[in-house]
């Protein structure tokens, strides 16, 4: 009796040994998820690559500039800007004053001895004019009729390069909705237009163009140095990706179904020649360390949210943060002399490289220490920025790009077809290429309009 209840009490302690191993593994799964639902909760802007626009109510605000003694607007002293007076005025008005302010006698034009220049700038009110070409139909004695063809320099469909270029204009560098651009094209000049119509100008406009689009592909695969990044789009309501390339003198934009590496050599060639700026993505692997930088402004949003965490971890990340800051204030104040930043970035570089080592061997986080020892792989790349004057430590000129894609697609929910992205990335890209030289975006679309319809090359979008 005694020894089966032993044997009783043994296999119960054995159930219980179980049960407690089960309730303890069960344990600390939900306290790990609750620890990484926490820290989504947490997660901001500053923290994650979140934009600010998703923050919630709770998320710490950004520091901002501390405030100033001046008073607003213009400082006793400054040197003014006034309006220069136009050499060639379109009308001049002479204004003969009729009594004297002193003594009120009458004057006469012949005691002129000077002028006060007062001139009025304003803009002729817009109103379409219309132009009908009447194509006439002629019969020979033989019995066939013959019509005209219209004049070299006519466009074939009803509206000329001035209306086109705005419409190209408002819908691609204003981003105006398409039922507000048709209600400001009436407004302003009477013409009434249609939704598909805006439509049919832009497939229009983006075939006549192709050649600009070329000259810009050719600037992004020879360019010394190329930011490129990424961003989810929608086309038909699935998801795609818009790539984007940028360099001082051109922006390319391409709407792609993948994220791969495939997107990327479409977009900058399989061998570029010259250094890329990106973030940590896979799909930029493939690109040679000494080739690559990687953006800082991403690993310092990444040091922050490690530093939230508690314990070592956490102590480890905000000597990173710290260094980060040093490295970007050496950065501003030395990116015109590359010795005197080489000699301000070398123990800032070691000591990050000191953090990252101990980031990675210490494990009391495995995520936190595989993202530490990817970045020693990496380690190059980091640094690319401090021997060539060209390059910058952030890929905040890729971002720039995208960030009129972002609003377009939560405005406008991206595109509907495939043939609709080629239209829309081709003329986007010639929109910010232009504004990025800060040319005058409608001239050039007129120009180029024009030259198209009397089939010559088109005005040059990179400068030569």
């Amino acid at each position: 009796m005694l020894a089966g209840d032993r044997a009783v009490a043994v296999e119960l302690l054995l159930r219980l040994d179980a049960v407690v191993t089960t309730l303890t593994e069960r344990n600390a799964s939900l306290e790990r998820r609750v620890e990484e639902l926490e820290r989504g909760a947490k997660r901001s802007s500053r923290t994650s690559h979140q934009p600010p626009s998703a923050d919630g109510p709770g998320a710490p605000r950004r520091a901002g500039k501390p405030p100033s003694d001046r008073q607003r607007g213009g400082q006793a002293g400054h040197d003014g800007h006034h309006r220069a007076l136009c050499s060639t005025p379109d009308e001049v008005v002479e204004v003969l004053p009729v009594v004297c302010a002193g003594c009120g006698a009458p004057l006469a034009a012949g005691s002129v001895i000077g002028a006060r220049r007062h001139q009025v700038w304003e803009i002729p009110a817009p109103q379409a004019r219309v132009s009908e070409h009447r194509l006439l139909v002629c019969q020979c004695g033989c019995g066939t009729r013959t019509t005209a063809t219209l004049p070299v320099g006519v466009p074939a469909g009803m509206f000329g390069a001035n209306l086109e270029a705005a419409i190209v204009g408002l819908t691609l560098s204003e981003r105006v909705s398409r039922r507000r651009v048709c209600e400001v094209i009436e407004e302003l000049c009477g013409v009434t237009i249609g939704l598909g119509t805006i439509d049919r100008v832009l497939h229009r406009s983006a075939h006549r163009l192709t050649a600009a689009l070329t000259a810009i592909d050719a600037e992004i695969r020879t360019a010394a140095v190329v930011n490129v990044d990424e961003t989810s789009w929608a086309e038909a309501g699935k998801k795609t990706w818009a790539w984007a390339a940028t360099t001082p003198r051109a922006v390319r934009l391409r709407l792609e179904h993948s994220r791969g590496r495939i997107a990327c050599h479409a977009l900058i060639g399989e061998t570029p020649p010259g250094i890329v700026a990106t973030d940590r993505f896979g799909a930029y692997n493939h690109l040679p360390l000494s080739q690559r930088q990687i953006c800082w402004a991403h690993l310092a949003r990444d040091f922050r949210a490690v530093a939230e965490r508690p314990g070592r971890i956490g102590q480890i990340a905000s000597r990173l943060v710290i260094d980060t800051s040093r490295m970007f204030t050496a950065y501003t104040h030395h990116r015109n002399n590359r010795n005197a930043l080489g000699e301000a970035i070398t123990p800032i570089r070691r000591r990050i490289d000191d953090h990252l080592d101990l980031l990675a061997r210490c494990g009391e986080d495995t995520q936190a220490a595989e993202f530490a020892l990817n970045l020693l792989v990496l380690g190059p790349a980091l640094w690319t920025f401090v021997d060539n004057p060209a390059v910058e430590p952030t890929n905040n000129a890729a971002e720039r790009v995208l960030r009129p894609l972002a609003i377009h697609r939560k405005t406008s929910y991206g595109t509907n077809t495939p043939h609709g992205s080629r239209i829309y990335e081709t003329l986007q890209s010639i929109v910010q290429t232009l504004r990025l030289q800060h040319a005058n975006v409608y001239a050039w679309l007129r120009d180029a309009l024009t030259a198209a319809n009397h089939h010559r090359p088109l005005p040059a979008i990179i400068p030569p």
